[in-house]
């Protein structure tokens, strides 16, 4: 008898395949739209989740929730930079924020963050009466305060495009996610003759792509990566408008083809002509018709905010804001730091693009 040693039994047997594991990361913004502008007709029965589509870096991607609005999700932060708002910008933003109160804290938190020129936080609450009386004590602050001479026009830009970097970290420190907005009192950009000429005389808004105005670019893409609405203020008293006659609204005077002067009665009136004769829309045309405030009007393209020149639209646009309703949609993973361009569009009904940001990170 010849005895072979054999392995053991389990060395015998094929070795196991190991265990396979997947793991799918899954990647889900959300974003605030603004569906008021949909038509009140049209949209009856078209603003569910599959009437929408979001479209980011040029590609569709369908809702996986839709949400209501929810007033109490807001947070507010108000901003006071004594350099991006001199004190008179600041006071009459401080009264007028103050009046607004209530639905600042309807989310439960209100932030006054000043910055001069280092951000930090005054106050930080839940609080009407709180939040109302330190604004008041800004506004007297404020009044008493001196308004700054500017040593150059170099001097003057670099010193705002350091505060909007200021503005950038702050934000940027807090994180993202959530409803939250940034109100933020400005004042006249620095122009020369030469720049002011390049946006007067600019078609399309690729003037703002000249070096001195693309900080203000970056700095607007990146709030808006980082779910914030930016309000700036450029609040300015009413003037007087004078209401013409019956006659006056209905005369029309133009030139005919010899040079001469002919004034004409029409039968219909035609509506968008002329001065308009609503002090409050006369206040926000001289706003947005001021080409000294056009860079911050840049800022808050991107995020879907808009610059306010009269207290009307302030309240208006904050209770736009409360309204707003939270999108949800699935993407794959962007490449670290890159910022994607963003759509949200109404796809049950002309497929119009919704007020939201336009960027996502």
């Amino acid at each position: 008898l010849v005895c072979a040693a054999l392995p053991p039994l389990a060395a015998q047997l094929p070795p196991t395949p190991p265990p396979f594991v997947e793991t799918i990361e899954v990647r889900e913004v959300e974003v605030l739209v603004d569906i008021s502008a949909l038509p009140t007709f049209e949209s009856i029965g078209r603003k569910a989740r599959e009437d929408f589509i979001v479209v980011e870096e040029g590609v569709a991607h369908p809702l996986t929730e839709l949400g209501a609005a929810d007033a109490s999700q807001w947070i507010f932060v108000l901003y006071f930079d004594s350099v991006l708002a001199g004190p008179e910008a600041r006071q009459r933003a401080a009264i007028e924020l103050a009046g607004q109160a209530e639905r600042l804290t309807a989310g439960g938190l209100a932030e006054i963050v000043i910055a001069d020129p280092l951000p930090r936080t005054l106050l930080a609450t839940a609080s009407a009466d709180a939040l109302r009386q330190r604004l008041d004590e800004l506004a007297l602050a404020a009044g008493k305060e001196v308004a700054r001479t500017e040593s150059s026009l170099a001097a003057a830009t670099a010193t705002r495009l350091a505060q909007l970097d200021r503005l950038t970290v702050e934000i940027a420190a807090r994180g993202g996610g959530g409803a939250r907005a940034l109100l933020l009192p400005v004042g006249a950009w620095p122009l020369d003759p030469e720049g002011l000429a390049r946006l007067t005389n600019a078609k399309t808004d690729a003037s703002l792509e000249a070096s001195e105005f693309q900080p203000v670019r970056e700095t607007s893409r990146a709030l808006a990566a980082y779910g914030w609405v930016t309000v700036p203020l450029a609040l300015r008293p009413l003037r007087d408008v004078a209401e013409p006659s019956a006659a006056e609204r209905r005369t029309q005077v133009s030139m005919g083809g010899s040079g001469d002067r002919r004034t004409t009665v029409p039968i219909v009136s035609i509506s968008g002509q002329g001065e308009p004769t609503d002090p409050a829309t006369a206040a926000q045309v001289d706003t947005l018709t001021d080409f000294s405030l056009m860079p911050f009007a840049e800022l808050a393209r991107a995020s879907s905010g808009a610059l306010i020149g009269e207290s009307g639209r302030l309240q208006n646009t904050l209770s736009d804001l409360l309204r707003r309703r939270p999108f949800t949609y699935r993407s794959p993973f962007p490449q670290p730091g890159r910022l994607l361009a963003l759509e949200v569009r109404w796809k049950g009904g002309d497929g119009r693009t919704l007020a939201a940001r336009v960027e996502a990170e």
